[in-house]
């Protein structure tokens, strides 16, 4: 029992030293897939925020398609291993998603991305991040994966500060404005003018 609790207890310090480290040491081990899941939800959202930074980040996106698959398998296991423990964990969801969609999984990956809207409903920096995942792919995607983003779309809408979150998404000028042009459509005419106001103030030079 006491080496197992050292074992246990190892790795769950291990993911706090190593998320003090530079880039390339801290995403190190998610490419080797040398890690392993923690026991604290803290710990494991340290692990899943730097698949995300390793899969989706500017840097991850320039890598080499072969280090962004392996990355990418890799992270889909930690996100299998961290819902094996808590079932309902957004965020391990959207991480599986985002893993599938690089692994050419889509089905598997849009299930993961709806799921993650069902379970996380409320939280406006997992919304973010599932627009972001399902925004490019939205044409190709199964109605209630569509259905996820524009109620992802509604929540971020309803005020002014998580408006800006869209603001920025549309103003990207990356394939995406169309597809929100007609999700802000759906919306009450508050979240619209939410919505319009981010947009002028995000695009105003002064």
């Amino acid at each position: 029992m006491i080496v197992i609790g050292a074992v246990v207890l190892w790795q769950e310090t291990s993911i706090f030293l190593t998320s003090g480290q530079s880039r390339s040491e801290r995403l190190a081990p998610l490419l080797t897939g040398d890690v392993q899941t923690g026991l604290s939800g803290y710990a494991n959202r340290i692990l899943l925020q730097d698949c995300d930074e390793a899969m989706n980040s500017t840097f991850g996106r320039l890598l080499p398609q072969d280090t962004r698959r392996a990355y990418a398998g890799n992270c889909d296991r930690l996100a299998d291993e961290v819902l094996d423990q808590r079932p309902a964990d957004g965020l391990a969801l959207l991480i599986k998603a985002s893993a599938n969609f690089i692994l050419g999984n889509d089905s598997e990956a849009a299930a993961a991305l709806t799921l993650s809207q069902k379970l996380s409903p409320g939280e406006g920096w997992l919304a973010d991040g599932r627009l972001k995942q399902g925004l490019p792919r939205y044409a190709d995607l199964p109605d209630e994966a569509k259905a996820a983003l524009a109620q992802d779309v509604a929540l971020l809408a309803s005020s002014r500060r998580s408006a800006a979150w869209l603001a920025r998404l549309y103003l990207r000028r990356d394939g995406r404005q169309e597809v929100l042009a007609t999700l802000f459509e759906a919306l009450p005419d508050a979240s619209k003018r939410n919505v319009l106001a981010e947009i002028r103030a995000a695009s105003d030079p002064n």
